[in-house]
């Protein structure tokens, strides 16, 4: 990556994980060590019922929960 900077690095390596992930179709989620989210992909989005910007930065377990209250299936 030559004299790309590390936060450019960063974003570009995010981005070309988020792009794999769209179109893998599969259910993609990372959290960090804390437990917060730091990636869905749109599947996972269906799947829990809350949009990546709103859920990123918080507790997964926070994610599934409110998920649970809006459905009966999960």
């Amino acid at each position: 990556m030559g004299s790309m900077s590390l936060g450019a690095a960063i974003t570009l390596m995010t981005a070309a994980l988020a792009t794999t992930s769209a179109a893998w179709g599969g259910i993609v989620q990372r959290v960090d060590r804390d437990g917060n989210v730091t990636l869905l992909n749109p599947v996972a989005e269906d799947l829990l019922g809350a949009k990546s910007f709103v859920a990123i930065g918080k507790p997964l377990a926070t994610a599934i929960a409110a998920a649970r209250k809006k459905s009966t299936i999960l």
